[in-house]
């Protein structure tokens, strides 16, 4: 706080998560001390009045949260502020914030009503470390993180679980000490690549928490010796929502510049239609893939998807696999944008393009 010949400059620190401040007025506000509250636990929260003014800051006060009541007068004094505890307050296992509700006189003396609210977090916090493009390769682990938020030490069990082409579980079991936060890691050692989610369950004696991550295990690399003449066909699979027929039906998807084929059709449905494949066959696969070889040997797919007859469509989970004379398989990186023909669609989503201008998925590649 310093005085300027204005008056007074104050700077409020904000809390270190999302404690809230009210009546912010003239000079007189009430904020939550406490930032947070841990579910199923009960804690007493603590609020500070404030009073940068030259007057008294006087009168009866009602605080109500959750169970917790508490009336009396108060007396805040000039250029000072007083603090009080609320409670214990019991959060609820599965909410997300608990309300109080501040009624009390204002800064000019009448009657006023506000309400802060505080954040509910498990008393475990669990973190999946973000992967580039949603993209893993398969043997590589996943990195997470629990997070012991209580004043004590926690024998906590974990359950990681793969769901995908088919469901995997695997345990292990931890000690956190008090307010621990370790770094842990999920094994991609899983059948086949492809798209898959992983959950991760915490339990602990009186309560759990969960976090999922959807992510592209990438298992079938392409060998050193591969060779763009041993490409059999190429399919590109996109989830689509109001791709039509008709007028609205010439399509051209292209890749790597070239044509690919028409956009499936889904007709006037209205809802998601997943993994709908678009073939490319022989020659033209392999020109596909051709244009977009690297100098490291990886394959770039780009695809684009022309849209002359302004159809308003969603494209979302791109995802292509190539496959070999030999017969082997190998699959390419996973777009997780929603991609949207019409920025001003009533069903818009996501990075949306000007209604009847090509419409650019996010780059796939073949790894080597």
């Amino acid at each position: 706080m310093t005085r300027t010949a204005d008056g007074l400059k104050v700077g409020i620190p904000y809390p270190d998560s999302c404690g809230a401040a009210v009546l912010v007025r003239r000079g007189r506000w009430i904020s939550a001390e406490t930032y947070r509250l841990l579910a199923g636990r009960k804690e007493p929260i603590r609020l500070t009045w404030t009073n940068l003014t030259g007057s008294h800051w006087t009168g009866p006060w009602e605080i109500i949260g959750g169970a917790a009541t508490q009336r009396g007068p108060a007396r805040v004094t000039a250029m000072c502020s007083e603090t009080l505890a609320l409670g214990p307050v019991e959060a609820p296992e599965a909410g997300r914030k608990v309300s109080l509700h501040v009624r009390g006189p204002g800064p000019d003396g009448t009657p006023t009503e506000s309400t802060i609210e505080v954040p509910v977090v498990a008393p475990v916090g669990i973190s999946i470390a973000e992967c580039g493009n949603g993209r893993v390769l398969k043997g590589e682990p996943v990195g997470y993180a629990l997070a012991n938020r209580l004043d004590e030490d926690l024998p906590i069990e974990i359950r990681m679980a793969w769901h995908g082409p088919t469901s995997i579980t695997r345990s292990a079991h931890v000690v956190l000490k008090a307010g621990e936060v370790r770094a842990l890691a999920a094994s991609t050692d899983l059948p086949r690549g492809g798209t898959w989610s992983l959950e991760i369950d915490a339990r602990w004696s009186g309560g759990s928490s969960r976090s999922t991550a959807r992510l592209n295990v990438a298992d079938a690399l392409l060998p050193k010796d591969f060779q763009l003449e041993d490409a059999e066909d190429l399919t590109l699979q996109m989830d689509l929502f109001n791709s039509l027929d008709g007028q609205w039906a010439e399509k051209m998807v292209r890749i790597n510049g070239l044509p690919a084929g028409r956009l499936p059709i889904t007709g006037p449905t209205l809802k998601w239609h997943n993994a709908m494949p678009l073939h490319v066959a022989g020659q033209a696969a392999r020109d596909i893939l051709r244009h977009g070889l690297m100098p490291d040997g990886t394959i770039r797919l780009c695809v684009v998807i022309d849209n002359k007859v302004c159809n308003c469509f969603k494209v979302r989970s791109a995802q292509a696999t190539l496959r070999t004379r030999s017969g082997e398989t190998f699959v390419s990186t996973w777009s997780r944008h929603v991609h949207c023909s019409d920025t001003s669609w009533l069903y818009a989503e996501g990075e949306c393009v000007p209604n009847g201008q090509p419409l650019p998925l996010e780059a796939l590649s073949f790894l080597k």
